[in-house]
């Protein structure tokens, strides 16, 4: 049966149409798609939290976005040490607002970068391009923007300029990631976001808070894995492992409202929330006292491995009753690193020590 001519016109005007209605819908799309979904960083990654424990205790959430969810907050230090379940920490209900704990570190951002001697201080499109880094990528990791921000407080506050550490593994950028990206001025807003995305979601060298998350189930142990890169056997998350002790104490501290109030941590209690003009000194003074005790004790190895007792006392330097081994904790593991190989605890935990007098004095 012959099709007319009729009828072949009229399939193609709605072919035509259709076509059009199509393209039209996609151009809407990408027009009113909101800025905080598109993400600009150059590695972006779909790393998500999938431990259950964590959006139950803390540190991940459904609502990773929200801005006044959580109280005023109080600006004062509670020291807490022990086991997350034994040490009377935070609950995730006891935490500030996203809005509250921006607006109160506000000041300590501004300032940040010129008290510290890291260049010119922040401004406000850095600002505003550090919380909009935040969003995009809470959203895609389901990592609490709280937990974020109290992480890069803890680690630059927020100085998008702070100075690489290295102790050979390098970490940079403003919440001093295992080997990631660091700062560029002339793509600002890309570099800032790739920064909080190395930190968050981790990179091809290391692991981030959603990694420290889905190994341990809530923000202060996963803090204590991001500072240390593992947690000790008995779930002491104030036990450092050679690295900053009351790590974990602080970020708890920083998502109950800490900014200024001084610290109670031992052996810090004359220090606040990382506020004070002369702390350049003492950083630069930590941190030759650091590199001093690094090279006496690399000295020390190196001349075990040359003495008669080398085995034992490699035993005893590698695997000590903190747990940097293999051995198993109640977190999922003893080393907790991911990128140098499994076991070997000692090299797990020094790849953030070089770090640890921006975290104590910051």
């Amino acid at each position: 049966m012959a099709v007319g001519r009729g009828t072949i016109i009229k399939k193609s005007l709605a072919l035509c149409l259709f076509a059009g209605i199509v393209a039209m819908t996609v151009a809407l799309c990408i027009t009113f798609v909101p800025k905080a979904m598109k993400m600009h960083c150059n590695e972006c990654t779909t790393a998500k939290v999938l431990n259950k424990d964590a959006y139950k205790h803390g540190g991940a959430s459904n609502h990773p976005t929200k801005m006044n969810k959580g109280t005023e907050g109080k600006d004062e230090y509670n020291y807490y040490s022990g086991t997350y379940e034994d040490g009377g920490w935070p609950k995730k209900q006891d935490w500030i607002s996203f809005e509250n704990m921006w607006n109160n570190n506000m000041d300590k951002m501004k300032s940040s970068c010129g008290a510290h001697h890291f260049g010119d201080n922040l401004s406000d499109v850095e600002i505003e391009h550090i919380q909009t880094a935040i969003q995009r990528v809470a959203k895609t990791s389901k990592v609490d923007n709280r937990f974020i921000f109290a992480l890069i407080m803890q680690e630059s506050k927020g100085c998008v300029r702070v100075h690489n550490t290295n102790n050979g593994v390098r970490n940079p950028g403003i919440m001093q990631s295992h080997n990631g990206h660091e700062y560029d001025p002339e793509h600002s807003e890309k570099s800032i976001e790739q920064m909080v995305v190395d930190g968050t979601q981790g990179t091809s060298s290391g692991e981030g808070l959603v990694q420290g998350l889905d190994k341990t189930g809530n923000a202060y142990a996963a803090a204590r894995f991001y500072n240390s890169g593992q947690i000790a056997k008995d779930g002491d998350l104030s036990d450092g492992a050679g690295a900053t002790a009351c790590y974990a104490s602080d970020v708890a501290n920083r998502l109950t409202g800490w900014v200024d109030a001084k610290s109670k941590c031992p052996g810090e209690e004359d220090t606040g929330g990382g506020s004070g003009e002369d702390e350049q000194s003492g950083d630069q003074q930590d941190g030759q006292q650091d590199e001093q005790q690094n090279d006496e004790q690399d000295g020390q190895q190196n001349d075990q491995l040359d003495g008669q007792q080398q085995d034992q006392k490699g035993e005893q330097n590698h695997n000590p009753q903190s747990g940097t081994s293999g051995g198993g904790n109640q977190y999922g593991g003893g080393s907790g690193g991911s990128s140098n190989g499994g076991g070997g605890g000692g090299q797990k935990f020094r790849r953030r020590r070089r770090g640890d007098h921006f975290h104590r004095h910051f």
